[in-house]
């Protein structure tokens, strides 16, 4: 409001009253004429000097100053608060100057750390969204990898049934086979009852044939065990090749399996553990091939020390066995061939079958175990599957939180500090 203005709103209010108390003055004192029309106007000049007085000293101390506030509370709401009321210059409205400056103050300190923390959360906005992306991606891997490894799991629980079907279908061939070896082994008995006729007929060289049946029964006893022991290497060799090849191969798919599941294939990983126990075990089986082997190399040099012998005696009855050396040479080398074919193919049968008997034993573990890790995989397939929803919520949450420190560093920005 300008000073004139100012001036003129007080006259306007102090005239009218000076008038009507010089004009109740004149009155009262019984003034007339012109002591009444001088005693009013000299109220009325008064007043109109004390109004403009007292009008310019009011508008000095108390509307001259507003003007500075108001324009520094217009460029406050404009969103200047680099400036401050100089309170000195401002007279009696110097508190209320002191007042808005601090108020301004608080003000400013209040949007200072609103901005920090609106760039702050900003910053952590866009950290969290780049952490929750490189998760999110990781997660989706992990339920890949989860749902290709209870697939896998699954065709392996199919695979190990079939291979433990084959392996019964295989024990029971081999049970006929042995039921058949049994029927010539009978035969045979026959045969070694014709050979006993035969050797009625060389009665003159009974002293010599004794001898030699002697020692023919140690041969034979020796070679048994050495047939008997080589049956077994052979038992032997064949379920460890078995077992080898099958240990290896599961060994390979355990690890390749507890690779993809990284830290939910640690019970996996337990499994190719075990597999590979039994992988040492048919390292031990193979030492114990070696020993019997050392044991068959002893047996056999005695059975050629008891041939030796067995050469001597014979060669003292060859001129008693002219007569019936070739039927009872025919009878003999039949009777030792198919002796050492039918046990070599009994030793063979039961070798064979319970190295089958273990394996399917094995089989079975296996595919319960493989079973029990689909289970568990498919488990952790829908945990991980949780965990990326969990994950995509969390995303959202994260890109509202950096739309709204946007905002607020947007409002922040109105202001100028």
């Amino acid at each position: 409001m300008s000073l004139m203005h100012y001036i003129f709103r007080t006259l306007i209010i102090v005239l009218p009253a000076t008038c009507l108390a010089g004009a109740a003055v004149s009155y009262g004192n019984g003034l007339q004429g012109q002591a009444f029309f001088y005693t009013t106007l000299f109220t009325f000049l008064m007043g109109l000097a004390v109004g403009i007085l007292s009008a310019c000293l009011n508008h000095k101390r108390f509307l001259a100053p507003m003007n500075p506030i108001n324009n520094y509370l217009h460029d406050l709401a404009k969103g200047s608060m680099g400036s401050r009321l100089k309170e000195e210059e401002l007279g009696q409205l110097k508190s209320i100057a002191a007042s808005i400056n601090h108020t301004v103050d608080s003000w400013a300190h209040v949007l200072t750390v609103i901005q920090k923390a609106s760039k702050s959360i900003n910053e952590y906005s866009n950290h969290l969204s780049h952490g929750v992306r490189q998760t999110t991606g990781a997660a989706e891997q992990i339920s890949g990898t989860m749902e290709e490894a209870a697939k896998g799991a699954e065709h392996q629980v199919y695979s190990v049934s079939e291979a433990a079907s084959l392996i019964r279908q295989m024990t029971e061939s081999l049970q006929h086979v042995d039921q058949s070896a049994q029927r010539v082994s009978s035969s045979i008995h026959d045969t070694l009852d014709k050979a006993n006729m035969g050797t009625q007929s060389i009665g003159s060289a009974e002293q010599q044939m004794n001898s030699i049946f002697t020692n023919v029964s140690d041969l034979s006893n020796t070679v048994k065990g050495l047939g008997d022991r080589s049956s077994e290497i052979g038992n032997i060799v064949e379920v460890i090749k078995g077992i080898a090849e099958q240990t290896n191969l599961l060994a390979l798919n355990a690890a390749i399996e507890a690779a993809r599941a990284g830290e939910h294939g640690k019970g996996f990983a337990v499994v190719a553990s075990e597999v590979r126990k039994l992988a040492e075990q048919s390292g031990e089986a193979t030492q114990q091939i070696s020993d019997i082997i050392f044991y068959i190399q002893n047996e056999t040099a005695q059975v050629v020390q008891t041939m030796d012998l067995v050469n001597a005696e014979v060669s003292e009855g060859i001129g008693v066995m002219n007569d019936a050396g070739s039927s009872f040479k025919q009878i003999q080398n039949s009777i030792q061939s198919v002796t050492e074919h039918i046990s070599q193919v009994s030793g063979a049968v039961h070798g064979v079958s319970a190295g089958n008997e273990q394996a399917v034993t094995s089989m079975d573990t296996i595919s319960a175990i493989a079973a029990e890790t689909a289970k568990s995989s498919q488990q952790v397939l829908a945990a991980t599957q949780e965990q990326l929803a969990s994950i995509e919520e969390m995303s959202a949450y994260t890109a509202s939180l950096d739309e709204l420190a946007k905002e607020m560093e947007e409002l922040t920005h109105t202001f100028i500090m």
